[in-house]
C-alpha cells in the first residue's frame, strides 16, 4: 500500500531544496530561540563535565596511592599523568563541542529529513482514520446495529474527504532538547465508487473504483511541499489489518 511519502515523491524531487530553504528561514528563529532558552542548561552541562573530570582524576590518584600503601603494584608518575591527561582531553573535546554555535544549515537539512520521515504513513491508515470519524456513519457506530455476525455494505458512490494531522519531531543539540517542531499535513481525497464493509461497529474494508489525492505539508505557516491532484493506483478493495472502530459518539437515547 502506498504511503504519503510515495505520493509526495515527485514533489519532493522537484522542490526538495526549496523545502529545505523554506524550513531554514523559520528554523533559524525557532531553533535560535530554543538554543537561547537552553543556554543555561548547556552551561550547567559544561560545568558538570569539568567537575566530573576533576573528580575522576582525583579518584585515579587516590586509588593509586591506596594501592601503593597496601604494597600493591601501582602506576608510576608518567602513567598517572597519562591517565589524567586522557580524562581531561575527553572532557575538553565534549566541552568544545557544546560551545560550538548551532549550525542552522544543518538544522534545515535535518528538518527536511524529519519532514520526510513523518510522511511515511500508509494511505490505508489515512483512509481508515478519516472514514472512522465521519459523522454520517453515526448509526452504524453501535455494535447492536451492526452485529459481529452481520456484514453491512454501505454504498456511498462518491465522497470528498478532507483530513490532516500534525506530526512533531524533537530537535536536540548534543543531547539537550531545544524545541519541538510541528508539521501541518493537509490532505484531500476524492473517492469514487466507494463501498464500506462494516461489521461489529468497525470498518473492515473499503472498496473503491477510483481515488484521487492532493495535499500539502506546511511548517510554521509556510507550504514546503505541495502535491496537486493526482490519481492513485489502488486495489479494488483495501482490507484493514486492524478494523477501524467508528468513533462518532452516539447521542443519548
Amino acid at each position: 500500500m502506498n504511503t504519503l511519502l510515495d505520493i509526495f515523491k515527485n514533489s519532493l524531487i522537484n522542490t526538495g531544496e526549496k523545502a529545505a530553504d523554506a524550513m531554514m528561514a523559520q528554523a533559524g528563529k525557532t531553533l535560535a530561540d530554543g538554543a537561547e532558552n537552553e543556554q543555561s542548561t548547556i552551561e550547567d552541562k559544561i560545568n558538570r563535565l569539568q567537575d566530573n573530570a576533576t573528580d575522576a582524576v582525583q579518584r585515579v590518584y587516590q586509588k593509586n596511592e591506596e594501592a601503593l600503601k597496601r604494597g600493591e603494584l601501582g602506576l608510576d608518575p608518567n602513567e598517572l599523568k597519562k591517565v589524567a591527561n586522557d580524562i581531561e582531553e575527553q572532557a575538553r573535546k565534549e566541552i568544545e563541542s557544546l560551545q560550538e554555535k548551532f549550525n542552522w544549515e544543518s538544522a534545515g537539512n535535518a528538518l527536511r529529513d524529519a519532514c520526510l520521515s513523518v510522511l511515511d504513513v500508509g494511505i490505508d491508515t489515512i483512509l481508515g482514520e478519516a472514514l472512522s470519524n465521519w459523522d454520517e456513519l453515526k448509526a452504524l457506530a453501535d455494535p447492536e446495529q451492526t452485529p459481529p455476525k452481520e456484514v453491512h455494505i454501505v454504498p456511498l458512490m462518491q465522497k470528498n474527504l478532507e483530513t490532516g494531522y500534525q506530526p512533531s519531531v524533537d530537535v536536540s543539540f548534543h543531547g539537550i532538547h531545544l524545541t519541538k517542531v510541528t508539521f501541518d499535513v493537509a490532505l484531500k481525497l476524492l473517492l469514487e465508487g466507494l463501498n464500506l464493509v462494516i461489521q461489529g461497529g468497525c470498518i473492515q474494508a473499503v472498496r473503491l473504483s477510483r481515488l484521487q489525492f492532493s495535499g500539502a505539508v506546511s511548517f510554521a505557516g509556510n507550504v514546503i511541499i505541495d502535491q496537486p491532484v493526482m490519481p492513485l493506483d489502488i486495489p479494488g478493495e483495501i482490507k484493514f489489518e486492524k478494523p477501524w472502530p467508528i468513533n462518532v459518539t452516539l447521542a443519548p437515547v
